[in-house]
C-alpha cells in the first residue's frame, strides 16, 4: 500500500476463466491462427486485451489465492516483491459490483 493505504500495487496473475469472456475465440484456436495469419491473430489478441483493461477498470470484488506456497513465500533465499515481475496473486474469479 502507498504512504496513506489508498494506493499500490500488487503483481497478479489472471487465469484463464477469467479472461475467457474478453476473446472471441478459444487458446487453442488463437494459437492456430497465430500460425496460420499471424497479423489477424495479433489483432483479435489486442481487441480482447484492451477490452479486458477497460472492464477491469471496474470496480469489482476478486477472488484471489496466493501463487506460493507458506514455504516458498517466506523461506525462499530470493526476496519477493510485492509489484515487481513475479506475480504473488493469481485472480481466480471476479464479480462485478452492481453501482
Amino acid at each position: 500500500m502507498g504512504n496513506n493505504e489508498t494506493t499500490g500495487k500488487i503483481t497478479c496473475k489472471l487465469t484463464h476463466e477469467v479472461m475467457r469472456p474478453y476473446f472471441s475465440i478459444s487458446a487453442v484456436e488463437m494459437r492456430t491462427r497465430s500460425k496460420q495469419n499471424k497479423s489477424k491473430a495479433n489483432k483479435i489478441a489486442n481487441e480482447g486485451g484492451a477490452n479486458a483493461l477497460s472492464d477491469l477498470k471496474k470496480l469489482s470484488t476478486c477472488h484471489m489465492r496466493l501463487v506460493f506456497n507458506a514455504e516458498d513465500l517466506f523461506k525462499s533465499p530470493k526476496t519477493i516483491e510485492i509489484d515487481g515481475l513475479d506475480a504473488l496473486l493469481e485472480i481466480y474469479k471476479r464479480e462485478e459490483l452492481g453501482l
